[in-house]
């Protein structure tokens, strides 16, 4: 998740706010908020990250608003998904007790 990141502090190139606040909010969610399988979330952010990477290897310049609004969807979509589940416990399969035994 953080590999891009890196790759740009490495390459002394800006991290815009964006970048920083979607990838410490996806963080937090796939550390400390998953309570069921990640698959729905996993697919989202792949796919996210493919076209951002696909991009900064060949930057084309209408790209860029398709992407910060793909990273904006992506959001919305995975805090919707949290927070359903959140208000919805019993819908979400937990597998916490699998790791504990």
């Amino acid at each position: 998740e953080w590999v891009d990141t890196y790759i740009l502090v490495l390459s002394q190139k800006p991290v815009i706010t964006l970048h920083w606040f979607h990838h410490m909010t996806t963080f937090t969610m796939a550390a400390f908020v998953h309570n069921f399988p990640v698959g729905g979330f996993a697919l989202i952010n792949c796919l996210v990250h493919t076209v951002m990477y696909m991009h900064y290897a060949t930057p084309v310049r209408w790209a860029r608003p398709f992407i910060t609004s793909s990273q904006l969807l992506q959001f919305v979509v995975v805090l919707s998904i949290h927070l359903y589940g959140f208000l919805n416990p019993d819908t979400c399969f937990d597998v916490r007790p699998w790791f504990y035994e």
